[in-house]
């Protein structure tokens, strides 16, 4: 059941970097695979409750849009670029204006 969630995420991973759409190297394929394949099927099983029927279904557990672990995990990263961005280009640390709470 991981494995082939972390094969399938490999392959799409695989697929983006041929098209140009991912900034992932070679080497980092492997440990977002990982990461994406295993937190799709932990998020999707904890998000279903229990009085429905339980559909189990691969494409919708690594979905890049929608109610998943892997848009929520790309909305994190993304977050992220735009805290550096901030810093880099601006030299503001977010951090302290959450503090501050402006």
């Amino acid at each position: 059941l991981l494995d082939e969630a972390r094969n399938r995420m490999h392959a799409d991973l695989e697929k983006r970097l041929a098209e140009g759409r991912t900034p992932l190297t070679e080497s980092e394929i492997e440990h977002a695979a990982n990461n994406l394949g295993y937190s799709a099927v932990k998020y999707f099983d904890l998000k279903n409750s229990r009085d429905r029927d339980y559909v189990f279904d691969y494409d919708a557990m690594l979905a890049s849009d929608g109610d998943t672990a892997v848009y929520l995990i790309y909305s994190y990263a993304r977050i992220c670029s735009i805290e550096r961005k901030i810093a880099s280009e601006l030299g503001v640390n977010i951090e302290e204006v959450v503090a501050r709470g402006a």
